[in-house]
């Protein structure tokens, strides 16, 4: 877990171009049971405490992360690497 607060900076060291935006939670795309992709992505989650179900196919990190304003940090659910099929507990949300 991590503990969440008020960020103050940001510093970005890179070789290549960088682009960053900063936009409220709130216009994030709505978590759905049909979720797929790839990348990193941030979604809205607004349903009661459950499970859910992670599947990955591939050879890299498959990571998911959440947050709860009601519980202030950050949960690690999914950090698997390679093939993964599985359920994990989810906290309500948004």
């Amino acid at each position: 877990m991590w503990a969440y607060g008020e960020g103050t900076k940001v510093e970005i060291t890179s070789r290549g171009a960088w682009e960053l935006t900063f936009e409220p939670i709130s216009s994030a795309p709505a978590l759905t049971s049909d979720m797929s992709g790839s990348g990193y992505r941030v979604f809205l989650y607004d349903g009661p405490a459950g499970t859910i179900t992670g599947t990955h196919d591939g050879e890299s990190n498959f990571i998911v992360v959440e947050y709860a304003e009601s519980y202030p940090y950050f949960g690690l659910i999914f950090n698997e690497i390679g093939e993964y099929s599985g359920q994990k507990m989810i906290r309500p949300g948004p």
